[in-house]
């Protein structure tokens, strides 16, 4: 519950103002400030496999640092020719970004999923600073100890597991494809992770939908919607997607329920670890995830 007098909640107010659907209010509150989404909001992101867009986590703070970055880059180009030249721009920059999404971690009450991706942003810009190779499992390894020393609540976390085995994954599919083209790993990582976060996803929530598919177009055309509804709002046109998003989300769906074995479960979270070490155990992975 927010408090009325709080910052948080007038910016509540002044984004849920410009809304008239309580689905279109929950999602831009949640995606804006990690509200906790109504129930009914919570089951529509199940049934079209949307629910990591709506919860902030690592996906979020890759374009949220993307902006920050290249908003302050050219006023500090500017002054970084004319007064200070030795500085290096880009460990600058990064340093900056990093003061602002702390900021807003602060600002969002420590939200699990995006406490550890904050952690993993930091971590990683270090390693960028000293050189040391940053796509690695231990560097996941790294983040997830540092983020339960600080927060051991976080070990029954859902949403804190569910962030983690996401970038476990997008690890995991960077250690075989990073030689493809940057347009062809946008796609494909997409589909790679929306198959292989199944069996996890589902054993928690054990809804299941033929909309669910839907996921991989969303996750894809993100990017371009999110800064967008972001400048939207700040301009006074946060409405302008409301009317698409109420048709798309107020189709019928259809839904089942799906139980996932937990002694699966551990299985294939086993194999996913060997398959990050072996080749073949890679493609078992492969084979398990595609035929789930």
């Amino acid at each position: 519950m927010l408090h009325e007098t709080s910052k948080k909640y007038y910016l509540y107010k002044e984004i849920t103002s410009v809304h008239e659907d309580l689905f279109v209010k929950d999602l831009y509150s949640a995606l804006f400030l990690a509200t906790e989404p109504s129930k009914y909001t919570r089951d529509i992101s199940q049934l079209y496999g949307i629910a990591h867009i709506i919860a902030i986590s690592g996906f979020h703070l890759a374009f949220i640092s993307f902006f920050i970055y290249w908003i302050f880059y050219f006023p500090y180009k500017f002054l970084q020719d004319r007064f200070f030249p030795y500085r290096n721009r880009n460990e600058d920059l990064l340093i900056i970004s990093s003061i602002f999404i702390f900021f807003y971690l602060y600002f969002i009450d420590f939200i699990p999923s995006f406490l550890r991706a904050v952690i993993l942003f930091l971590i990683v810009t270090y390693f960028y600073f000293r050189s040391i190779k940053i796509l690695s499992i231990y560097t996941l390894l790294i983040v997830i100890l540092i983020s339960l020393a600080l927060f051991p609540q976080y070990v029954i976390n859902v949403g804190f597991w569910f962030s983690v085995f996401g970038v476990f994954y997008i690890y995991l599919f960077l250690n075989y494809f990073k030689h493809l083209s940057n347009v062809k790993i946008a796609i494909f990582l997409n589909i790679f992770l929306f198959f292989s976060m199944i069996p996890i996803v589902h054993y928690i929530f054990n809804v299941i939908s033929i909309y669910q598919f839907s996921s991989i177009f969303f996750t894809i055309i993100f990017p371009i919607f999110y800064p967008i509804s972001i400048v939207a709002h700040i301009i006074g046109f946060g409405d302008i997607f409301d009317n698409y998003l109420i048709k798309i989300f107020s189709l019928h769906v259809d839904s089942s329920i799906i139980q996932i074995n937990i002694y699966f479960l551990l299985f294939y979270i086993l194999l996913s670890i060997i398959a990050y070490f072996n080749k073949k155990a890679f493609y078992l992975f492969l084979a398990l995830m595609s035929s789930f």
